[in-house]
């Protein structure tokens, strides 16, 4: 192996690779540094679960192609080597009529054009491993700045586990199956053009650097933004989105400009802003909700479409607090919604743990709670909005295993098995209660 050559053929390798020379000699020094630090002819007298590399010094003149390497080593006395890769016997043929005694220290000149085939091709494999390094280290730097916004990404290839791999300027995107929405599977074809959140970038991963999601929340907040000129401008901003992908999505916003109507300005005139959302996540659910300071205020307009008779916090602590909500029988089971979807997504967006109690049961209870009325509590806007959609009437949900959407009439809340009650007085099973604590990250 001549040196000149082969320094000078590394370095123009890596050049072409868009480095300069400064970062050409220092991944060289690497590779190089890492292929002699073990020595796997060296022999020890004990077995070292972590020996420590050899002191290696490495010169490299990147315009003349000449490389200097050299390892230091401590002279020790025969059969008491402790280290392998730092320490020589005395009695060793290399320093051999050198006149060391121990103690002393010895270097050895390492000369490339004698090291065996076997580190040859070992040297190869470690500069390949780098330069993969390098490659993704660039990526990185380059995707860095996309890390919690939206691409659209070209669909390279449908994997057989449901995961994609998209092409963004020529750089892989891995979207996993479980970060795609059950409704989203028809958008999923070979050569479409998808908008993706771009969730993770690893700088050294082993596999795809670049994760994408159409399931996080970050998906509807960027894709909200990007819609919505209002909120783009920061006129209206989002407090808080909780999303069980695939079925329904709570956003929360608000607004510090009186004349503005934070709700109206994402759904628009009979709904028409909001539709190019709803598309987007192809239909699924999404209920635009108006913050408010005031927490019961809050719970109550975020429950809707169920209408809540009365209210009481038990616990407010700093991240999460506690709350009784009263309701008539026929807004039991709606509070709760379908699968109890409604009651789990207000719970997460209010950071509430909520009890759902009926009228009778809570003075039963001999619970003190406040009345509350349909206008001091909920936004007209919001409301019109719900009524307009017949979100009273029907909710569409997708069945896991089915391709096609179901229309549920109010009727199928009371006839869903998952929320059958088992006497006539609506006596509520544990599933009832919603604790956010215990919650799958998944909904997060």
């Amino acid at each position: 192996m001549d040196n000149e050559n082969f320094v000078s053929q590394l370095r123009e390798f890596l050049e072409v690779k868009g480095l300069t020379s400064e970062e050409a000699e220092k991944y060289l020094i690497e590779v190089f540094k890492k292929a002699f630090e073990k020595d796997k002819d060296a022999l020890s007298r004990y077995e070292e679960e972590e020996p420590e590399p050899a002191n290696i010094e490495i010169k490299i003149d990147m315009e003349k192609g000449k490389i200097s390497i050299k390892k230091n080593l401590e002279v020790v006395e025969e059969k008491t080597i402790l280290s392998r890769f730092r320490q020589i016997e005395l009695t060793d043929e290399r320093i051999k009529n050198k006149n060391l005694k121990i103690g002393d220290s010895y270097t050895e000149v390492i000369d490339l054009n004698n090291i065996n085939i076997g580190r040859r091709q070992h040297i190869k494999q470690l500069f390949l491993q780098k330069l993969s390094e390098v490659e993704k280290i660039k990526v990185y730097k380059k995707f860095s700045k996309y890390k919690g916004e939206l691409l659209n990404a070209k669909i390279h290839k449908v994997l057989n586990r449901g995961n994609v791999i998209l092409d963004y300027d020529g750089n892989s995107i891995f979207m996993p199956a479980n970060e795609i929405p059950s409704l989203d599977r028809s958008k999923i074809i070979e050569g479409k053009l998808l908008s993706v959140y771009i969730l993770e970038i690893g700088e050294l991963s082993k596999d795809a650097q670049i994760i994408a999601s159409r399931k996080s929340t970050g998906f509807i907040q960027k894709l909200i933004e990007r819609e919505i000129d209002d909120v783009a401008d920061g006129v209206v901003s989002i407090q808080a989105i909780a999303r069980e992908a695939g079925f329904k999505t709570k956003v929360a916003v608000s607004t510090s400009i009186s004349e503005v109507d934070a709700v109206g300005s994402i759904i628009g005139v009979k709904g028409q802003k909001i539709k190019p959302i709803v598309d987007e996540i192809s239909g699924e659910r999404l209920d635009i909700i108006k913050y408010h300071d005031n927490i019961k205020q809050f719970i109550a307009e975020a429950l809707l479409p169920a209408e809540i008779t009365g209210i009481k916090i038990t616990e407010n602590k700093e991240d999460w607090r506690e709350a009784i909500v009263i309701v008539a029988k026929d807004q039991f089971l709606p509070a709760l919604g379908k699968k109890g979807i409604n009651i789990k997504l207000t719970a997460i967006l209010t950071k509430t743990k909520i009890d759902v109690k009926t009228i009778e049961e809570a003075n039963a209870e001999g619970i003190e709670w406040e009345k509350i009325t349909k206008n001091k509590y909920i936004s007209e806007t919001n409301e019109d909005f719900m009524d307009s959609l017949n979100f009273d009437e029907y909710d569409t949900i997708e069945e896991i295993g089915e391709t096609e959407s179901k229309n549920y009439t109010i009727e199928d809340y009371y006839l869903d098995e998952d929320f059958e009650n088992n006497n006539q007085n609506q006596k509520q099973k544990e599933e009832d209660v919603y604790d956010p604590e215990f919650e799958n990250e998944e909904f997060n």
